[in-house]
């Protein structure tokens, strides 16, 4: 088994917190290479990672004929540079979420995988999860019969932060908006589950409580899909903490499913007009043994990434999902500022 060596693209919070304990937990696995243009990030990475080098300019790191793959974990608007020009170094390329701020720069980071014969993986770690695995194992099954509506529900406290080269993600420009930077996790999983194409969003959003963030802080969002079926996504970034933060539900016409938190998953099901259905608490997953960071998933999407460099194949959160992931936060943000329906296809 041949040693595949990783360069770090970007070493804040979910490199350290995520990516590196990851690949530091898989055999055959070594972190040779990092970037930063922090200094002082860096050089705490490098302390943790013993990794032998360590530069400011993610050119430097792609001439380095010692590194296999890189991790790209930087701000969403540099994802599209850094990763055309990994391809052209001929390197492997996870490439943190969302996979960019539009769909152009997508397509240009598809092109140049497909011409380099390399790996391009989007690290969307909830595609990788236990949990909701065992939830789109349960509604493919048809419980509940055919999935004809979902929802996403997620409220939690980002702050009123103003824009900063640290707090990037409070940029419009930099992160692509709330519902691109936050919820593409989200809007994949319905994408997933439903298994049928985006085609038009409603949504309505703004700044009810924060002023400082250029970024919505709440929003609305309903999208239709090819097969008839609808979703819609409810984010808060102004409430407070709460036990449940996430929700994500499916409903057809025997019933509907309905997650909590990635720890509870129930079904209610049962014929039509059945007054008698109560909730069925499903068989939970195992306590994850694994620390996966921030979102249960990361490592066995370390393990797919690692498997398809090693073997080839494509990755299950390949870049069309990544791609697919962001179109309808796309069409969210723009149905907001012009306040019309939008069509997908318009974004493409």
């Amino acid at each position: 088994m041949r040693t595949v060596r990783y360069g770090i693209i970007g070493t804040a919070n979910i490199a350290n917190s995520t990516h590196i304990p990851c690949i530091q937990s898989m055999a055959g696995t070594e972190i040779v290479a990092l970037c930063d243009l922090d200094a002082e990030a860096l050089a705490k990475t490098r302390a943790r990672t013993g990794a032998p080098v360590a530069v400011r300019d993610y050119r430097d790191l792609l001439t380095l004929d010692e590194v296999d793959a890189v991790v790209v974990a930087t701000p969403n608007d540099t994802h599209a540079e850094i990763v055309v020009e990994a391809f052209a170094r001929g390197k492997h390329v996870l490439c943190e979420k969302p996979m960019a701020i539009n769909a152009a720069d997508c397509d240009r980071m598809i092109t140049a995988a497909e011409a380099a014969g390399r790996v391009l993986q989007i690290a969307q770690p909830y595609r990788y999860s236990p949990f909701y695995h065992q939830m789109a194992d349960l509604l493919a099954s048809g419980v509940i019969g055919t999935v004809d509506m979902m929802w996403t529900k997620e409220f939690m406290r980002w702050g009123d932060v103003a824009p900063s080269d640290r707090a990037w993600r409070m940029y419009q420009g930099r992160s692509g908006g709330a519902l691109v930077e936050k919820n593409c996790h989200h809007l994949d999983l319905m994408n997933w589950m439903i298994g049928a194409r985006p085609v038009k969003v409603c949504a309505f959003g703004g700044k009810n409580c924060f002023q400082k963030p250029e970024i919505n802080d709440n929003a609305t969002l309903i999208c239709e899909y090819d097969n008839g079926a609808r979703a819609m996504l409810l984010l808060s970034l102004f409430t407070s903490w709460h036990m449940i933060d996430l929700e994500v539900g499916a409903a057809g016409e025997q019933g509907r499913v309905e997650a909590y938190d990635q720890s509870e998953l129930y079904c209610f099901h049962g014929g039509q007009g059945d007054a008698r259905r109560r909730p069925d608490n499903i068989a939970q997953p195992p306590p994850n043994s694994e620390d996966d960071g921030f979102h249960s998933g990361a490592h066995a999407m370390h393990r797919d990434f690692l498997r398809c460099v090693r073997d080839g194949g494509r990755p299950f959160c390949d870049a069309r999902v990544g791609k697919d992931s962001i179109l309808i936060g796309l069409a969210g943000e723009r149905s907001i500022r012009e306040g019309r329906v939008v069509e997908i296809a318009g974004i493409l």
